[in-house]
């Protein structure tokens, strides 16, 4: 997927915060920029879901960071809080979510989820049992995805030990969508672009014995 020109976030420290965890190249804004082709919103962002919906008529990209609560209307899509769910096994098949396996989505223990409902908001998508939401208009598209670390985490200060291997999966899975949708990661330079530094060894060189190596013995010593 071509990268976007711009990706901005709108939303509260705490989605910055994880979004620079994982590398996202974004431009932090309060309101919704019409000329970024790829925008992030976090639960607490504050935007009118009229002018979220013309942005995304008009050909913009929305990715929903998931939501910690459950019974919620988030910009149309309300969740609901499932006891002893186990994430997903079936990854989707559109391209939004290429790259995804049931790795990505399985809890690999029972906990309580907040999930995408089936109900609200018509045509949208519920994909992965309820793990990840698409839905298309005009020109645009928004993805949701009850994924991240806020979610693993709960009301506990510290995620459990057994949970944080679950915790690396889901923000690879979030980076993989955002990168399907375009976005750019500070390590695609590396990457893509990789710079050759060189290191001249002409000249004398400084040298220091650090420690001091037995001698050899044996057939070999010479």
């Amino acid at each position: 997927v071509p990268r976007v020109a711009k990706t901005v976030y709108v939303g509260g420290e705490a989605g910055e915060k994880f979004l620079k965890s994982i590398g996202l190249v974004f431009e932090l804004k309060t309101s919704l920029d019409p000329l970024a082709p790829l925008t992030v919103i976090a639960p607490d962002a504050v935007v009118s879901p009229q002018a979220l919906w013309s942005y995304v008529e008009r050909g913009g990209c929305v990715f929903f960071l998931g939501h910690p609560q459950g019974g919620v209307d988030y910009f149309g899509a309300k969740t609901v809080l499932e006891k002893n769910f186990r994430g997903s096994t079936t990854p989707p098949g559109e391209p939004e979510f290429a790259g995804l396996s049931a790795s990505d989505l399985r809890l690999k223990t029972d906990l309580d989820w907040r999930t995408l409902s089936p109900e609200g908001m018509p045509g949208l998508q519920r994909l992965a049992d309820g793990m990840l939401g698409l839905r298309k208009q005009g020109r645009g598209e928004a993805v949701w995805a009850q994924l991240g670390p806020d979610l693993l985490q709960g009301d506990k200060k510290e995620l459990p030990e057994y949970l944080r291997f679950t915790r690396w999966r889901q923000c690879r899975a979030i980076s993989q969508i955002l990168a399907n949708l375009g976005a750019t990661f500070q390590a695609d330079a590396r990457v893509f672009r990789p710079q050759i530094e060189r290191i001249s060894l002409a000249g004398p060189w400084a040298v220091k014995m650090t420690s001091e190596l037995p001698p050899v013995e044996g057939k070999h010593a010479d």
